[in-house]
């Protein structure tokens, strides 16, 4: 995941959440023989007080202190789309300061995955919760600046993706020096805005990983013969650390279901070519999975169909609410009550 953080005004300039890694982007380029333009990587960055990073821990501290259990608790102000879920990040003081890890920028990105669905301000107060449920003091002052600054790195990447973009008609040698000039602009923003030491924690997956996609395209735009590349792209791969080659494994393996979904094949053919990709049982998960979704959309548009009845019954306005709340609680428990009128308003499933 990504994050973002910071004591903004209410009308504040819009936030990149998603943003794709140069890797994601690039390496699909590579991988169907297309040199495409990049939306380019999701990273952020700001000077803050010094604090412990998580490289800098000395084997057998004893005075680190993780967060209690009461830390992952719910949020009352938690999207629908969030509901039922938790971040599970536990952030761990060394002292009186905070030890800086991946983990916190795991906890902003799970938060602002809900923009949309709630306004910044209130996702910020969400995270400002969490914080103080885990921390306090000197730590807890610093991990709100760092959230501060990466909710400021959020904003400037609005602007960062308007001036790097890729142009058309630049052949391959031209694209490739694109992306390393981009993500070395990406890096010098983040480091600006988070601070050298804190953008190397939350970033360093994502460089490596775009380290490793830059040399790999210019390894297949060199002039080696296809049997060189091959062996220089293996070479390559073997020496990138085991997660990430378990988590680039994972990343095709998602694309690959995420096409099988989009054909339109039968239910057998369907959970064979999932069961090419994952296994059997984890195919046998996804289709049980689908049935569920397949039952939800019939309820939903079960629901939905009586609410347009409804709208047309011409009834008093209390007596309508009324009848309203009559057929959401006959179609949907409790718990799922919410979603369910959240996407009824969206005209989403």
């Amino acid at each position: 995941m990504e994050t973002n953080k910071h004591s903004l005004p209410v009308t504040t300039p819009t936030i990149i959440v998603g943003g794709l890694l140069l890797t994601s982007l690039l390496l699909i380029g590579l991988l169907n023989g297309e040199w495409l333009g990049s939306n380019g990587g999701e990273n952020s960055a700001v000077t803050v007080t010094p604090v412990a990073m998580e490289h800098d821990r000395p084997a057998g501290l004893g005075s680190i202190k993780p967060a209690s259990v009461n830390a992952i608790s719910p949020n009352v102000n938690l999207a629908d789309s969030l509901s039922g879920t938790s971040h599970g990040v536990r952030l761990v003081s060394r002292g009186d300061e905070l030890l800086v890890t991946s983990a916190l920028k795991d906890l902003f990105d799970y938060h602002l995955s809900a923009l949309g669905e709630l306004p910044l301000p209130v996702i910020r107060q969400n995270i400002e919760h969490n914080l103080q449920q885990q921390l306090s003091g000197v730590a807890l002052q610093q991990a709100q600046e760092i959230l501060h600054n990466y909710l400021d790195y959020k904003s400037a990447l609005s602007d960062f993706e308007h001036q790097y973009q890729q142009q058309a008609g630049w052949n391959k040698t031209r694209q490739i020096q694109f992306m390393s000039e981009r993500q070395q602009a990406l890096i010098a923003l983040q480091n600006r805005l988070l601070g050298a030491q804190v953008a190397d924690v939350f970033f360093a997956f994502d460089r490596t990983l775009d380290d490793n996609t830059l040399a790999k395209a210019r390894i297949l735009n060199s002039e080696l013969s296809e049997a060189g590349k091959q062996q220089a792209l293996v070479n390559l791969q073997a020496e990138l650390p085991v997660e990430m080659q378990l988590q680039q494994r994972r990343d095709q393996q998602q694309t690959q279901l995420l096409q099988i979904d989009q054909t339109t094949v039968s239910d057998n053919e369907k959970f064979q070519q999932r069961a090419d990709v994952v296994g059997e049982a984890a195919a046998q998960r996804l289709a049980h999975l689908d049935q569920q979704r397949a039952q939800w959309q019939q309820r939903l548009d079960t629901f939905r169909l009586a609410v347009e009845q409804l709208q047309q019954s011409n009834l008093a306005a209390d007596d309508y609410q009324a009848a309203y709340q009559s057929l959401l609680e006959q179609h949907f428990a409790a718990h799922e009550q919410l979603r369910a009128q959240a996407l009824l308003r969206s005209g989403q499933s």
